[in-house]
């Protein structure tokens, strides 16, 4: 049963819980002494089930953002940074999001972080764009967990929203990969390091033991060994290494990308290339173009059946934590699921004097692998929602024998359901994710007579790059909504020089 990809838009509305560590839910005792203000706390949870659900928290930003309207998307993720880090939004406008007052560690800042990092990119600041994403890396490295099981299953018994976000593992390859890409257009000089940091974050995932044992006798179930690597880091690193001049390590990379990713156009005529060492004709210079082409994954709530597999990993689960929940009769189930609207999108022509020059292949499909890994993890997600129905369904039973002590059967009823009710009713599916992705990463290669080239990109957009002999150049072209001009950043080596006629 596939849960990955829905395509319908959800409207917005901002989230009013503060999140805080979730714990196993007590056993009420309120109702037996106090039913009155028990059932006002009921109400108030109640009413508490209208707080905005993490997508729609954030829809503001990514319907500006997928209508390229970036100025408007930066002034939006302005407004989440500084409320969720507690800070003015002027703060966060007038540093760029790099005052040392923004921590990137306070609830989902970093997150929101990695989104204003791609409003900088757009506005051809890639300086803050490197800052804000190393910012956030650090972050995701720090709350990197691949084992504890029971830990993972008891925070979410509240609700998944009330976790700390760890960050998705597709977010904690592409943000290197990202980083890597941001250097070339500042230079290149930290780019290999960060497109092997690439290859390292994808070996610690695969090699992760997450659900591999859970009870110890060798039940569980490990979704991470079902992941394939990507070819981006892979890419990169072989174009830095052939820029360099290390044709021999260049083509190890580029068949890594090759065996990652597929029979890749560009990636097989890097791999030819790198193996004649063929660089670039006698008074060339390379152009590479990176497009950030779509609007990428999002994750919105959805709902699902509980599946056998969810039910057998939620018995072994219960039984780690300790936890007394029921399982059975369960209803369907709040869950995330992969909303995209951009399917087959075409690669990009580039064309120079009215002639294509190149076209770029598609490197990374970044909708497919969140929608791959989301479905891989489905098991687990479910098994969680399950427990933390059972749990919660254990503490509604138990505030209704409390209030029927006092004799007042039908009192211990109502309080009973309001309890479930309550406890319920709000429950979210975790929706948070990396929204300003695109939906795929394309990349193109070509060579150009040493001097000054326009580039033409289609649908109005222009780059004007300077060509060095031997040298690479970068243009970035930033698109997510592909009817409309993106936005163009040219690396500094490579933009043209002022006033030059």
């Amino acid at each position: 049963m596939k849960h990955s990809i829905v395509r319908a838009e959800r409207s917005g509305w901002r989230c009013c819980a503060a999140r805080k560590p979730a714990t196993s839910p007590a056993t009420p005792s309120g109702p037996r002494s106090h039913p009155r203000t028990w059932f006002a706390a009921c109400a108030a949870a109640i009413l508490a089930a209208a707080c905005k659900a993490p997508d729609q928290r954030i829809a503001p930003f990514t319907n500006a953002w997928g209508n390229a309207e970036f100025s408007e998307a930066e002034s939006k993720i302005d407004g989440l940074v500084a409320e969720e880090a507690g800070v003015e939004p002027k703060l966060v406008t007038e540093s760029r999001g790099l005052d040392e007052s923004i921590d990137p560690a306070k609830g989902d800042t970093f997150l929101f972080l990695q989104e204003k990092a791609m409003t900088r990119l757009a506005a051809g600041d890639t300086d803050a764009s490197i800052d804000l994403l190393r910012r956030s890396r650090d972050v995701l490295e720090a709350r990197y967990e691949d084992s504890d099981v029971a830990g993972w299953l008891s925070a979410g018994l509240t609700d998944d929203t009330f976790m700390e976000y760890r960050g998705a593992d597709y977010e904690h390859v592409v943000t290197p990969a990202l980083l890597a890409i941001f250097a070339l257009l500042e230079g290149g000089q930290d780019s290999y390091a960060y497109a092997l940091q690439v290859g390292e974050v994808q070996e610690r995932i695969l090699g992760s033991t997450f659900g591999d044992d859970v009870d110890g006798q060798g039940n569980g179930y490990n979704p991470r060994k079902t992941y394939q690597r990507v070819a981006l880091g892979a890419y990169v690193e072989g174009l830095v290494r052939e820029r360099e001049g290390y044709a021999g390590e260049a083509q190890k990379a580029y068949e890594r990308a090759r065996e990652w990713g597929g029979e890749v156009p560009v990636v097989v005529e890097a791999c030819d290339r790198a193996e004649n060492g063929a660089y670039a004709p006698v008074g060339h210079g390379v152009v590479h173009v990176f497009r950030f082409a779509g609007r990428g994954p999002r994750l919105v709530q959805s709902s699902s059946p509980v599946t056998d597999s969810a039910l057998f990993l939620a018995n072994i689960g219960a039984l780690v934590i300790g936890e007394n929940v029921g399982l059975l009769g369960q209803m369907n189930v709040p869950i995330p699921a992969v909303f995209s609207s951009d399917f087959g999108l075409p690669e990009l022509e580039v064309r120079t004097g009215g002639a294509v020059v190149a076209t770029s292949s598609t490197v990374l499909d970044v909708t497919s692998v969140a929608a791959f890994q989301v479905e891989a993890n489905m098991p687990w997600i479910l098994a969680r929602a399950v427990i933390r129905r059972g749990a919660k369904a254990v503490a509604a039973k138990a505030a209704q024998d409390a209030v029927e002590k006092s004799n007042d059967s039908g009192l211990g009823l109502l309080a009973g359901i309001l309890t479930n009710l309550a406890l319920t009713v709000g429950e979210k599916a975790d929706t948070r994710n990396w929204t300003a992705l695109p939906a795929r990463f394309q990349v193109a290669r070509f060579t150009l007579l040493e001097g000054a080239h326009e580039l033409d990109l289609g649908g109005g957009m222009l780059a004007n790059v300077r060509v060095a002999s031997g040298k690479d150049s970068y243009v970035v072209v930033v698109q997510p909504d592909l009817s409309k001009p993106g936005a163009i950043v040219t690396d500094v080596y490579s933009r043209p020089v002022p006033n030059a006629p």
